[in-house]
C-alpha cells in the first residue's frame, strides 16, 4: 500500500468522509513509505486545524495540538516549520489534480491561507474560483461530516466570496437552503448561522435580506416563546434568539425593541424559578442584570437589585454547611518549637522559616495552580461568585483562562485559609519567645518604616495588640 493508493481511495466525487479518516489510513502505511517527503505534507495538510482566531501563528490554519515542554517552552504539531514553500506548492498541485470536493477545498485552502507568507508569490489565476466552488459544493451537497462543520465553512466561504456579487448571491441561496434543510427551532448553531454573519457584514447584505432575516428570527422567537408551559418552553434556545435579536436591535440603537427582548427572556426564565435551586437563581437574575446594562438599560437592571439581594440570601440559607475534623499529632507543635520558639537557634532564623512556610511564592503557585488545571479541568472552566457574609455578590473571579490573575489570587487565598490554623501556632511560639509583640513590632518594623505616619502609631499600636492576642487561631496542647 501506497500514498497514492490511500489518497487515491479518497478522490472519488461525491464521496463523504472525515479528512482524519485519511490520517488514520496514512498512519498505517509501511515505514518507508512515511519516510517519503510526500507523506509529511500529506500528514501536515490533513492535521492543520481551522481556527482563524485562536492559531498561535497568526493564520487561519494553526496546530492540531498545542502545549509546553518541560523547560516550559511552547510546542505545537504540526509545527510551523512544516510548512514549508515546497509543502505548500506541493498542496498547490494537489488542488489542481484531484476531483473530490472535500480534498480539493482542504488543498486549496491551505495554498490561500500560506502561499503569500510562506512562498512569497502570488496566487495561481485559478485558486480563487477553484476554493469558492469547492466549499459551495461541500455546503450544497452535505459533505460535512456534520451540519456544524457546514456552519464553519460557510464562515470562511462569506470572507473569502464577498468582494464578488455573483459569489456572494450563491452562498445566501446556498445558506438559506442549508436553513431550510437543517434549521429546526432547536438547532441553534444552524439557525444561527447566516444572522450572525449578517450581523458582522451588513454591508454585503441589501436592506431588504435583513428585514427577511430579522422576520424570521421573531417569528422563531414567537414559536419558542408560545407557551407558558414550563414542560415545553427551551429557556436556553429562547436565550439564544434573544442574544441574536438583541445584538441587532443594539447596532440600530432600538432600545425599546432590546426591552422587548430581554423582557421575554426574562419572562422564559422566571417559568422555570419554582423549579431550580436558590444559587441557580441567584445567577440568572445576575446575568439578566448584567445584560441590561451591557444594552443600556439601566432602569430594568436597577429593577432586579432587591430581588438579587433577597436571593443571594435564599442562596446562602439553601447551602449546608460542611465541616472536617483533623488532629494535629504532638509532632506539628515539636516542629514548631524548633522552626519558630524557644529550639531555633536565633530571630533571623525563626523569621527565615516564617517567611519559606507561609509567606506564598508567586512562580511556585502558578505551578501549583497550572497542576491543578491540568488535573481538574472542569473546576476552572467556571467562575467563582464570590458573596459577602449576608450572600450578597461581591466580585466575580472569571475562569482560568479568561482570568488567570484572579484564579491565581483565589488559589493563593484557599491554600491560606487551610494553613491559617498552622499560622496561628507559628505566630505564638514566636510571640512565646518575645520575637512578635506588639512593642516589637512597633520599634523594629513600624517607626523605621516611612510609610507609616506618627499619627497612627497608636491605632496600629491597638490593632496588633488585638491580633496577636485575641484573634490568632491558637491552641498550644495537643492530646
Amino acid at each position: 500500500m501506497t500514498i497514492e493508493n490511500v489518497l487515491s481511495a479518497y478522490d472519488v466525487i461525491g464521496k463523504k468522509f472525515r479528512l482524519s479518516d485519511i490520517i488514520w489510513e496514512l498512519g498505517k502505511l509501511c515505514d518507508a513509505e512515511k519516510r517519503r517527503q510526500e507523506f509529511q505534507y500529506e500528514a501536515t495538510a490533513f492535521n492543520l486545524q481551522p481556527n482563524a482566531t485562536d492559531s498561535p501563528w497568526g493564520f487561519y490554519f494553526g496546530p492540531h495540538i498545542t502545549g509546553v515542554d518541560t523547560n516550559g517552552k511552547s510546542i505545537c504539531y504540526p509545527s510551523l516549520t512544516d510548512v514549508t514553500p515546497d509543502a505548500v506548492l506541493y498542496w498547490e498541485s494537489r488542488y489542481k489534480s484531484v476531483s473530490n470536493a472535500i480534498l480539493k477545498m482542504r488543498y486549496a485552502a491551505l495554498v490561500w491561507d500560506f502561499k503569500p507568507k510562506i512562498v512569497h508569490e502570488n496566487y495561481a489565476p485559478d485558486l480563487y474560483q477553484i476554493y469558492v466552488d469547492s466549499m459551495l459544493e461541500v455546503c450544497d451537497n452535505d459533505y460535512a461530516e456534520h451540519p456544524v462543520i457546514t456552519t464553519t465553512i460557510y464562515d470562511r466561504l462569506f470572507s473569502i466570496a464577498k468582494g464578488q456579487p455573483a459569489d456572494l448571491a450563491k452562498v445566501k441561496q446556498s445558506m438559506t437552503s442549508f436553513e431550510k434543510k437543517f434549521a429546526t427551532d432547536d438547532a441553534t448553531r444552524y439557525w444561527a448561522c447566516q444572522f450572525v454573519i449578517m450581523l458582522e457584514n451588513k454591508k454585503w447584505f441589501t436592506q431588504s435580506e435583513i428585514n427577511t432575516l430579522v422576520q424570521a428570527h421573531e417569528e422563531r422567537l414567537k414559536r419558542l416563546n408560545y407557551t407558558e408551559d414550563l414542560a415545553k418552553s427551551n429557556v436556553w434556545t429562547i436565550e439564544q434568539q434573544c442574544k441574536l435579536l438583541s445584538d441587532y436591535y443594539k447596532s440600530h440603537q432600538k432600545n425599546d425593541e432590546i426591552k422587548r427582548i430581554l423582557n421575554i427572556e426574562e419572562k422564559a426564565h422566571r417559568l422555570n424559578f419554582q423549579t431550580i435551586a436558590p444559587i441557580q437563581k441567584l445567577g440568572i437574575l445576575e446575568q439578566l442584570h448584567k445584560k441590561y446594562q451591557y444594552y443600556g438599560l439601566g432602569d430594568e437592571s436597577k429593577r432586579l437589585l432587591a430581588e438579587i439581594q433577597n436571593a443571594g440570601k435564599a442562596s446562602k440559607s439553601s447551602m449546608e454547611a460542611t465541616s472536617i475534623e483533623f488532629s494535629i499529632p504532638q509532632e506539628v507543635y515539636d516542629q514548631a518549637e524548633e522552626m519558630f520558639g524557644k529550639k531555633a537557634s536565633s530571630d533571623a532564623v525563626r523569621w527565615q522559616n516564617f517567611a519559606i512556610y507561609f509567606i506564598p511564592s508567586e512562580t511556585y503557585e502558578k505551578q501549583s495552580l497550572k497542576e491543578l488545571v491540568d488535573k481538574y479541568p472542569l473546576r476552572y472552566m467556571v467562575a467563582t461568585q464570590m458573596m459577602d457574609a449576608n450572600g450578597r455578590p461581591m466580585s466575580v473571579v472569571g475562569d482560568y483562562n479568561s482570568d488567570p490573575e484572579g484564579s491565581l489570587v483565589l488559589h493563593i487565598t484557599e491554600k491560606m485559609n487551610f494553613s491559617a490554623y498552622f499560622l496561628g501556632i507559628a505566630i505564638h511560639k514566636m510571640i512565646d519567645v518575645g520575637l512578635m509583640g506588639p512593642e516589637r513590632i512597633m520599634s523594629e518594623i513600624i517607626e523605621p518604616c516611612i510609610l507609616f505616619d506618627e499619627s497612627n502609631y497608636d491605632i496600629i499600636r491597638q490593632g496588633l495588640d488585638f491580633f496577636l492576642y485575641t484573634s490568632v487561631p491558637y491552641h498550644c496542647t495537643s492530646n
